[in-house]
């Protein structure tokens, strides 16, 4: 029964011994030279996802349009199913990204509130856009 959720960096998460009740979010971005994290073998399970790290409230939205991919409903609906159907199964999700600062702390917080665990309310660095895509998918099911 899942207990917690944590975030972190790609550099963590690549060197992390692998937990067998551990499920992993695994966000890179599209085209990345070093292409998907090097996870180690041993996961419950992995999602593995790719989105820049871009929210739809900042300057740079209509300037990145067409030219980046952003969270969008078909990746929120892929993280939905993904952690109800392991949440049974596993008693952590390990969520990161690139630095383990904007989009693994969104889907994170998502993922806290959807099942009442610990997270740091606080937090004010996650991105925006990536936590409402997800409120919103969830809200549409």
């Amino acid at each position: 029964m899942l207990r917690q959720v944590i975030y972190c960096g790609r550099p963590q998460a690549e060197s992390a011994m692998p937990i067998s009740s551990w499920a992993v979010i695994s966000i890179t971005e599209p085209g990345c030279p070093d292409g998907q994290a090097r996870l180690q073998p041993g996961w419950h399970s992995v999602l593995r996802l790719e989105f820049h790290d871009l929210d739809a409230n900042s300057p740079e939205w209509d300037i990145a349009a067409g030219q980046f991919v952003f969270m969008n409903e078909q990746h929120a609906h892929e993280v939905i199913e993904f952690v109800d159907r392991v949440a049974g199964e596993v008693d952590t999700i390990l969520v990161h990204c690139r630095a383990g600062i904007s989009r693994s702390a969104a889907v994170a917080k998502f993922v806290a509130n959807r099942f009442g665990l610990e997270f740091d309310h606080g937090y004010p660095l996650f991105n925006k856009h990536v936590f409402q895509t997800l409120e919103q998918a969830a809200r549409k099911r």
